[in-house]
């Protein structure tokens, strides 16, 4: 019962409708940013791996082409259209086509710009001016008009056709050939002097240039069952200079330049061949060496020359000729065919002539296979060997297609085994050193590989349910049972073993005594070390995953099958790779120890889904080579805007809504894809977006940013974006410099009202309040306006006005802001007759802050307050240590010649007294007398007799001591200064609240 199954020359991936696909696709290109672009008749669509654009033309389209700057251009007979981004799609280039001119092909010749064909001519793109310009060029002064339809390119040389020529135009070196030839259909370049053209009655021919020679192409010599010369040429794209492929109504071809000979190529998608019908209709080679091809039932995709992970699956529908793809083990015969064994019987893989044959059993057979389950399979070079589940050992001998029983030992001890054999769930046959065989099952038995008899083997762990039995390079014999490994010489005697609360699947040796060890519930490194053996985690696979196999390869690499699927370890760049369904790889379910190398090195790989082979150091490391795209950029949900390359954009402050789409095209897997943004300006550090290709920012804070996004396969090798988005976000006016500085200045005159309206309203309540209460309220005003006199505002306004013309908007923003807020402190205690120390001791901070400032820093300051004070609860009366540090500064430290002039303020309480020192080391008050600034003396004389006027009113009203000491100080240098204490009795909120 042959099942006919031809291997494939390449298995592909087929992107169909569940991509988004249609099956009127004409064209197939592919951009330097990874997109694939699909031509159908009235648009152009770009493809990612899993999502698809359209855009309409809204005419037939006729060509499309990525041109050397990654600009993607599409034609139709009379307009050329150039891709600007998503929010414009195709824009319409300017291109006259008067005079009947018919538009062809869009190409690019080596070192050039993009170039058109047209019926009357070639036309080049000048990039600088942005529009065509016609060729002048002698060689292309050829009978026109030219078909625009049937065109050909190859390096330098472009092919062209008329009604009865084909033209041969070189435009490296300005030559010129042609042919004769009628009624062309199609052609298509396989080199600069050689062209296979598809004529009437869709007949192909050679056109040598070199020997203007016509040959008729012959496809039936090659091709076995061709019955005709037939062949219709859809398309044709040179893999090198030898090698080319033929897209023809009746599929694949490869044809050898050189030699002339054909081949019919059979393609495999998902382990199954691919029907050549539908047609396939247009190829393109991208610059990873990737062939395109379209077909009437999707987009395929595959590289030639790079060998990939081979599938095949069951694809009969017949009965009898069905195998399942259920498949368990294989065996090599000495014709380098391979027996197989399924869930169904066992089979016979013929790759001469691309068949395979099931010998299925027969259930309550006894003179044939009568267990379907084969698990074990051992072929000796005279019989097949065959383990099932629960029909113990079958021997088939292939020569006389007879089935037999193995031997047992005659007697009762014998029969017990036999009965004991054919009851047992067998999992391997393994064959020893010294040929004989070893059977794995609940039981572990010993089969003679000469007579074939079978006797059950009592040894460490052979009573355990044994899964696997394995050979070192030091041809140490391992048993993995469901409780441990058990280490045994070539001669089976027992030599150590390990435990570690596992059930044991399969193993591999490693290095140096090392051994990885498969369970049901993850992958295990052992160290068999002579006193104390050691299993640890292996974490490259996940934990609870059953692992199938682990095999090694000979580029000391590791295969492992697992619940996770295939993977590869690389010990020594501690790299893991996974294989999945884009790698065609059949599932993530393989069959307990299936795996096999064929004396050729290929690897064979069973499992529930097919078979998997390959030659695991002919497939390459998996480097994707991801290019991340911002695609498009929206602002508070405006979908009018994009992203503009290469600019910044500039947003207002409520514009602070940013949503981004972004996208690295990739062909595999696309769930593995996943994807890291950051944006600077917000956050140095990197986010991880899963795999989302969209990201949202709310709210954003005015200022500058940059947004880059990077995309990866296995979380370790991260690509990022060529493009970074730069935008600014612009503050709201009323944080600006000059809006703050306006503000202070209108909030300066709001006080000056506030202060003229209060001193109004004050005098009028003069008169309703006692002698007692008059004078309280005038010494208080007085304290007041000597603190806000005009000579210290008029001064201050004016310092603020030079920071504003030496043009310092920060400077003069700052000194307005202590301004500021010193009148608004001044305002608030004033309405006030005691206040917080605490407020009184920040209004004395800034007023100090200010007149630093105004006299370029000629001074430095220190108030210093001993813990043992709380300033949140002392109350004082209000600006009542002003006027002492305002003559310091004035009268003492502004007339020293000296630079290194200090003013410090001590605070300190004893016995329920509060002291406030003021000292400077300023001129002293000698000095002082002599200078003659009169006005200010006036001043400041003024500001100090008011305040001790207040302070005996206080002293009368709230009986607190209080008491002034001026006294001369002789500072470090010999010079004079003063010091002022005050006295007062220490007084909090409670306690002048209670009394």
């Amino acid at each position: 019962m042959p099942a006919r199954g031809q291997l494939p020359d390449y298995h592909v991936q087929l992107f169909d409708e569940n991509s988004g696909i249609r099956t009127d696709m004409l064209k197939v290109i592919k951009d330097y940013s990874g997109f694939v672009w699909l031509m159908s008749n009235d648009r152009v669509h770009r493809f990612d791996g899993k999502h698809m654009k359209d855009y309409k033309l809204g005419e037939r389209v006729s060509s499309i082409f990525c041109d050397s700057r990654n600009q993607v251009w599409a034609n139709s007979a009379a307009a050329i259209y150039r891709f600007t981004d998503d929010h414009k799609g195709f824009v319409r280039i300017a291109f006259d086509t008067a005079g009947g001119i018919v538009i062809g092909r869009l190409f690019q010749l080596p070192d050039k710009e993009l170039w058109v064909h047209t019926t009357k001519g070639m036309y080049e793109w000048d990039h600088t001016g942005q529009t065509f310009k016609k060729i002048t060029l002698q060689e292309f002064d050829i009978p026109f008009p030219v078909s625009a339809g049937i065109f050909s390119q190859s390096g330098h040389t472009v092919f062209l056709a008329t009604r009865d020529s084909v033209f041969a135009i070189d435009a490296s070196n300005h030559s010129r050939m042609a042919m004769v030839s009628e009624n062309n259909r199609g052609m298509y370049a396989v080199s600069n002097k050689l062209l296979l053209i598809t004529g009437r009655g869709s007949i192909s021919s050679w056109y040598d240039f070199d020997l203007k020679k016509i040959t008729a192409v012959d496809v039936k010599k090659d091709i076995p069952g061709k019955k005709d010369e037939f062949l219709f040429i859809r398309d044709a794209q040179s893999i090198n200079d030898t090698q080319h492929l033929l897209a023809t109504h009746s599929g694949l071809m490869e044809v050898n330049s050189s030699t002339r000979r054909f081949k019919q190529l059979q393609l495999y998608n998902k382990g199954k061949p691919l029907d050549p019908t539908p047609y396939y209709n247009d190829l393109f080679l991208d610059p990873d060496k990737k062939v395109w091809l379209m077909h009437g039932s999707g987009l395929i995709s595959f590289t030639p020359g790079q060998e990939t992970i081979g599938l095949i699956r069951n694809r009969e529908t017949v009965d009898e000729k069905i195998w399942l793809n259920n498949v368990r083990n294989f065996a090599e015969d000495e014709k380098r065919n391979l027996w197989i064994s399924t869930s169904q019987g066992f089979g016979y893989w013929n790759f001469k002539n691309n068949s395979i044959t099931m010998y299925p059993a027969k259930e309550g057979a006894t003179d044939r296979l009568n267990q379907p389950s084969v698990r074990g399979l051992v072929y000796d070079g005279r019989n097949l060997i065959m383990g099932t589940s629960n029909g113990g050992v079958w021997l088939y001998e292939p020569s006389t297609k007879k089935y037999r029983r193995p031997v047992f030992e005659p007697g009762s001890k014998g029969d017990s085994v036999r009965k004991k054999l054919e009851n047992d769930f067998l999992q391997q046959i393994f064959i020893l050193p010294d040929k004989q065989y070893l059977i794995i099952g609940k039981n572990v038995y010993r089969m003679n590989d000469k007579t074939y008899q079978v006797q059950q083997l009592i040894i460490p762990g052979s009573n355990e349910t044994s899964n696997f039995a394995y050979s070192d390079t030091k041809k140490n014999i391992w048993l993995c049972t469901a409780r441990g490994m058990y280490c045994f010489d070539s001669m089976l005697s027992y030599k150590t073993s390990i435990k570690f609360g596992q059930e044991i699947l399969t193993m591999c040796e490693y290095k140096n005594g090392e051994y990885f060890a498969g369970t049901l519930n993850g992958l295990y490194r052992v160290k068999m070390n002579a006193v104390n053996p050691v299993a640890v985690r292996d974490y490259f696979i996940p934990e609870d995953t059953r692992i199938s196999f682990i095999i090694n390869d000979a580029g000391g690499k590791y295969w492992i099958g697992s619940d996770e699927g295939l993977s590869r370890y690389d010990p020594e760049k501690k790299l893991t790779e996974l294989f999945d369904y884009a790698d065609n790889v059949q599932g993530n379910t393989y069959a307990w120890n299936s795996g096999y190398y064929n004396k050729a090195g290929q690897l064979f790989l069973g499992g529930n889904n097919g078979i998997n082979y390959f030659h695991p150091e002919k497939i390459i490391p998996q480097k994707e080579n991801l290019q991340v795209t911002i695609l498009k950029v929206v602002v508070n949900g405006n979908d009018s805007s994009y992203f503009n390359r290469g600019s910044s954009f500039s947003l207002k402050y409520f514009q602070n809504s940013i949503d981004v789409e972004y996208v690295a095209p990739y062909f595999g897997n696309n769930n593995r894809l996943q994807y890291r943004y950051r944006l600077l300006g917000l956050d140095s550090a990197w986010k991880n977006n899963g795999n989302s290709n969209t990201i949202r920012f709310t709210a954003l804070p005015p200022g500058d940013y940059t947004f880059s996004v990077a995309a990866s396969i296995n979380g370790d090798d991260w690509h990022e974006s060529k493009e970074s988005f730069r935008f600014t976000i612009a503050s709201p006016f009323w944080k600006t410099w000059w809006f703050k500085s306006a503000a202070v200045l209108l909030l300066l005159l709001s006080a000056l009202w506030f202060y003229r309206w209060r001193i109004k309203k004050i005098k009028g309540e003069e008169k309703l309040k006692t002698d007692y209460e008059k004078k309280i309220a005038e010494t208080e005003m007085q304290a007041l306006r000597a603190q806000m006199n005009p000579h210290f505002m008029f001064n201050s306004l004016n310092s603020i006005n030079n920071f504003i013309l030496k043009n310092d908007p920060d400077n003069a923003s700052g000194y307005l802001t202590k301004f500021s807020r010193l009148m608004r402190l001044i305002l608030d205690n004033s309405r006030s007759e005691w206040v917080l120390l605490e407020n009184e001791l920040k209004s004395l901070e800034l007023y100090i802050q200010l007149e630093a400032v105004r006299f370029d820093h000629a001074f430095s300051y220190s108030i210093e307050v001993n813990q043992d004070i709380n300033t949140e609860t002392v109350i004082v009366p209000p600006l009542i240590v002003q006027p002492y540090v305002e003559n310091a500064i004035w009268h003492g430290l502004l007339h020293r010649k000296e630079p290194g002039g200090k003013l410090d303020i001590h605070l300190w309480k004893n016995n329920g007294i509060l002291y406030i020192e003021i000292e400077d080391n300023g001129v002293g008050r000698d000095e002082a007398m002599r200078q003659k600034s009169k006005t200010a003396t006036k001043q400041k004389s003024h500001g100090m007799k008011i305040t001790a006027e207040r302070i005996d009113i206080v002293n009368k009203v709230y009986n607190v001591d209080a008491g002034v000491a001026i006294t001369d100080v002789k500072n470090e240098t010999g010079g004079n200064g003063t010091r002022v204490l005050i006295t007062l009795k220490y007084k909090t909120n409670d306690s002048h609240n209670s009394g």
